[in-house]
């Protein structure tokens, strides 16, 4: 898919280029650090307990026997997704597919079920367009990787909206699973370009991306975040947490459900937009499935606050560190290059 750069554009205001690239760094280590946090927290931590003092402190194990560091399918599939756009000077669901197919014969940590499923279905032969889970299976495996969408299409938001339906149709065709990576991209796209915190505005911004199939239930709550933000934060967490569910689910943790994924992650920057270790506690602290909360936080916070914004003590330890670092200098540069 093409587009006119420049068109559509999600806000008018420009970062310095060198900023920009730094964003671009930190968004990728951000999905990293909050993906490998989350995966040590999530089973071997008392979520409750989780503070930013905490995280000041953590040391990265080894967790059922990966090296330190190692984070999940989260990070692995965005980092997938980069190596395709940098591949294919584009984003297309052809080479989106490939390095998913090459990420699951090499070995995916941790893999969720729909992602496996579609995967294998490729792994088969069928053809990416037609790969994806049936409408009904709605898990965040879209949104958990939709931060290098938000990279490559900071400038134009038509081409981010048609760039994130591809790489979800890949694995889920069901739309709230395309709407949860748009708002995600979006939120990074808007950090790129932007210096101020996002506020109030904020949610203002994502609401019109909500008018398409698949994206009633993230409006309503995006509609009312002003309200979840002045709420203590476990009432937040608990109403969060039902939402697209409210019938059928009433405990207050965040389920695999990409309606509650995306906006317990929204709610977690805009309550802590210069604090990327408070942003990630929130989410630990709401429990659930929060290597991919963690994954999503880190992403959007990290294209707020820049890599400088990101302890070293998080981000150096993290599998593969040069080959993120790499991906993104080669993202920004392909970018910066207006080659698409």
């Amino acid at each position: 898919m093409s587009g006119e750069k420049g068109r559509d554009s999600i806000a008018p205001a420009f970062s310095p280029l060198h900023a920009i690239k730094d964003k671009f760094i930190a968004t990728l280590f951000g999905c990293a650090v909050g993906d490998a946090v989350g995966f040590a927290f999530q089973w071997r931590y008392p979520r409750r307990g989780v503070s930013k003092a905490v995280l000041e402190e953590f040391e990265y194990e080894s967790p059922y026997g990966y090296p330190p560091g190692q984070f999940t399918d989260d990070t692995q599939m965005t980092l997938a997704i980069a190596e395709a756009i940098v591949g294919d000077g584009d984003v297309a669901g052809e080479g989106i597919a490939r390095e998913f197919v090459r990420l699951w014969k090499e070995g995916v940590v941790d893999r969720g079920m729909s992602c496996d499923d579609a995967v294998q279905a490729l792994m088969r032969g069928v053809d990416w367009m037609h790969s994806g889970t049936k409408p009904g299976r709605a898990g965040n495996g879209t949104a958990m990787r939709a931060s290098p969408i938000g990279l490559w299409d900071y400038d134009d938001i038509g081409k981010l909206v048609r760039d994130s339906e591809i790489q979800s149709i890949i694995t889920h065709a069901d739309k709230r699973c395309a709407v949860g990576a748009i708002l995600v991209a979006a939120a990074v796209a808007y950090n790129i370009k932007n210096d101020a915190p996002g506020g109030a505005e904020f949610p203002g911004l994502l609401l019109p991306l909500c008018n398409r199939e698949g994206g009633a239930d993230y409006a309503r709550y995006l509609d009312i975040m002003g309200e979840l933000l002045e709420m203590p934060e476990a009432d937040a967490v608990r109403t969060i947490a039902r939402a697209g569910q409210e019938r059928t689910f009433d405990r207050s943790y965040i389920t695999p459900f990409v309606v509650p994924t995306v906006l317990i992650s929204i709610y977690a920057f805009l309550k802590n937009p210069d604090d990327f270790l408070e942003a990630l506690a929130v989410v630990y602290r709401a429990r659930g499935d929060i290597d991919t909360t963690g994954a999503i936080t880190g992403a959007i916070s990290g294209s707020r606050v820049g890599a400088a914004g990101i302890p070293e003590h998080l981000s150096r330890p993290i599998a593969g560190h040069d080959r993120v670092v790499g991906l993104a200098g080669q993202l920004f540069k392909l970018n910066a290059g207006d080659s698409h």
